[in-house]
């Protein structure tokens, strides 16, 4: 089963459960003035036992399916990898770098000077769907 499944099956239910309030919506108003006149009444208790475990049970699948599909979504993990050395070699130990990380996304490569003379740091942001 794929999330096109996953995706249909909720579609499916979702049409059914509003189908449904709208004929107990339906229901209701044409029993309005009963209802109104007395809460427990015979016309209460029939929409109720006639729509009421529906809506409940549906509701329950749609949630649930629904939870299925939060726990499914990718998480992204972001993480900053630092590299030393000098200007001129940091392209290559950059590149070398990138080169071990397949499937990971580099978002941005912030250079900055080190303390010792003609050496820098290379902050690589790099991202991974998990």
């Amino acid at each position: 089963m794929d999330a096109n499944d996953h995706r249909r099956a909720m579609h499916t239910l979702q049409k059914v459960y509003e189908d449904l309030a709208r004929r107990a919506i339906e229901s209701v108003l044409e029993n309005e003035e009963g209802l109104r006149s007395s809460p427990y009444s015979f016309a209460y208790q029939e929409i109720e036992d006639r729509f009421a475990p529906r809506l409940v049970s549906l509701g329950h699948l749609i949630g649930s399916l629904q939870h299925l599909q939060r726990q499914r979504q990718p998480q992204t993990e972001y993480r900053v990898e630092r590299i030393e050395g000098p200007v001129a070699e940091l392209d290559t130990k950059i590149n070398e770098r990138l080169k071990q990380c397949q499937g990971e996304t580099l978002h941005q490569v912030s250079l900055v000077p080190a303390e010792a003379v003609g050496m820098w740091h290379a902050f690589l942001t790099m991202s991974r769907t998990v």
